[in-house]
Formats: structure tokens, C-alpha cells, sequence
């Protein structure tokens, strides 16, 4: 009887150590579903990031671009028009009209 309370004792252990390990287990399954969960979920957000940060800087390109022309435009639109540019060094002291443009023209006397 001795043998068999010697070896009551080990396998009674090992039955306790045994359940505790299965329910680690299952708990270690979940732990790996909810990392798995949180992988994909971080993984899509990443992909989320780099298309934002794609378009991001598609914009800002495009941002650049309207800009440019805006200057061009702006530029145009201060510099002092080039018509008759060539006409003021040709003829008697480089007046073209007999009235001042500044001043309306008369009309004659009845």
C-alpha cells in the first residue's frame, strides 16, 4: 500500500498541473486570436497612413502648381504693357497724336 500512496501523491499532481496548463492554454489561444485581431487592424491602418500620405503629397504638388501660376499671373498683370514699344524712337520727338491722352479731344468751334 505504501507503493500506492507514494505514487498517489505524483499523479494527483501531475492531474492539478495538467488542468492549470489547460487553462493557460485556452487562455494563451485568445491571447494570440486578440494579437492576431490587433495586427491585421494595425496593418490596415498602416496602409491607411501611406495612401493619406500619398495624397498628401499629390496635393501639395498640386498646391505648388496653382501657386506658380498664380505668381505668373500676378506678374503679368503688373507689368506695364509692351504695345508701341517701337513706335516712341520713330517720328518728331516721339509723339504720335495731336492730343494728349490724358486729355479728351475738342470738339470744333461752329
Amino acid at each position: 500500500m505504501s507503493m500506492t500512496k507514494s505514487l498517489f501523491v505524483p499523479v494527483l499532481l501531475a492531474s492539478i498541473a495538467f488542468a492549470a496548463c489547460d487553462q493557460s492554454k485556452a487562455e494563451l489561444e485568445a491571447t494570440k486570436q486578440q494579437l492576431q485581431t490587433v495586427s491585421l487592424e494595425r496593418d490596415n491602418l498602416k496602409a491607411q497612413l501611406d495612401a493619406s500620405k500619398q495624397q498628401t503629397a499629390a496635393l501639395a504638388q498640386q498646391i505648388n502648381n496653382v501657386q506658380a501660376k498664380l505668381t505668373a499671373a500676378m506678374a503679368a498683370l503688373a507689368a506695364p504693357p509692351e504695345t508701341g514699344k517701337g513706335d516712341k524712337k520713330s517720328g518728331a520727338g516721339g509723339k504720335t497724336g495731336s492730343a494728349k491722352p490724358s486729355e479728351p479731344a475738342k470738339a470744333p468751334a461752329p
